[in-house]
């Protein structure tokens, strides 16, 4: 078996290597060598070298000496040109005509000067200016008032008198009223003239007063102090008491509430004939609304004719000032 394998694999080795160099395709051949003629540099002996041309090389020399001489022209006009730009102030007016070439003088001979489109208006003298308006009528109408002035009698000027009793032409008397229950301020306003002295100026105002009055007992020093008092007020045979435990009538005791002073201190001497405590009567204050009329006038007069027409609807004996208890 291995004899056969053998035999085999030399067989097939063999006919590889035949047909490699003998019946291969062209692709298993390595490309022929045929460039060995195409990329040749030419090797020129030093003894065998052509002759170049001369009228190359003087062109190439005569350029090189072109871009030589025209740097060094471009550098020297430069330098004439900064030098002709410099120019002395002071030789300015000098030099000028000089300097005009005959073109520029020709020219200037032959040009005609043509006016600007815009023109200067003419100047004006102040003198022939118009006056303003202010101006124009200042002076007539001063001269008009100096000529008034002058010609004023000496009849027309207020008195020392006259000036005094104008000035005092103002309404200097003030007075204030509370109006009654029934009176408003519609009945004022139906009632009164155009063409009066005074004003009138209407303000609502809570005003405090004496509602009644009550019979009280003289402050304790502590609470428990008025307690015994009241005890000993009932077991004395005077009922309906009220203590007040706070208050502007804070530990007094209160006997009775009466609608007017004389009912009240009458009340007192009848309860002092009970008990030997000594007793006080104090009014009872509230407030309630009212409104209240200003009236300014000039004179005295003015306000009494005021009280008499308006009698029935303000109170002439309470002021506006009293009103607090």
């Amino acid at each position: 078996m291995k004899f056969i394998f053998s035999l085999v694999l030399l067989i097939n080795i063999t006919f590889f290597l035949w047909e490699y160099r003998k019946g291969a395709p062209d692709i298993y051949l390595p490309p022929p060598i045929d460039s060995a003629n195409s990329d040749t540099q030419k090797i020129i002996l030093l003894s065998n070298s052509p002759a170049i041309a001369k009228e190359s090389i003087q062109s190439v020399d005569t350029a090189e000496g072109e871009l030589v001489s025209n740097a060094e022209k471009q550098a020297e006009t430069v330098d004439e040109i900064e030098a002709m730009d410099y120019v002395d102030p002071r030789q300015l007016n000098a030099s000028n005509q000089s300097k005009l070439s005959d073109t520029d003088s020709k020219n200037a001979e032959t040009s005609e000067f043509v006016d600007p489109v815009y023109q200067q208006p003419a100047v004006i003298q102040e003198d022939e200016l118009p006056a303003p308006v202010n101006e124009q009528f200042s002076q007539p109408v001063e001269t008009v008032r100096h000529q008034e002035k002058e010609g004023q009698p000496a009849d027309s000027t207020l008195s020392d008198a006259e000036k005094n009793q104008t000035i005092k032409h103002v309404a200097s008397v003030v007075a204030c009223y509370q109006l009654k229950t029934s009176a408003t301020k519609a009945d004022f306003i139906s009632q009164t003239d155009k063409q009066t002295n005074y004003t009138l100026a209407f303000a609502g105002q809570k005003v405090p007063y004496i509602s009644n009055y009550i019979v009280l007992t003289l402050p304790a020093e502590t609470l428990q102090l008025a307690q015994n008092r009241q005890k000993i007020l009932k077991l004395q045979g005077i009922k309906d008491l009220w203590l007040f435990e706070k208050g502007i009538f804070k530990w007094r005791i209160s006997l009775g509430l009466f609608s007017t002073l004389e009912k009240a201190e009458f009340a007192k001497q009848q309860y002092a004939r009970l008990t030997s405590e000594p007793l006080d009567v104090a009014p009872s204050w509230q407030t309630h609304s009212v409104t209240q009329v200003t009236i300014s006038a000039e004179q005295e007069q003015d306000i009494s004719a005021f009280e008499q027409r308006f009698a029935k609807y303000i109170d002439k004996d309470l002021d506006c000032s009293e009103a607090s208890p």
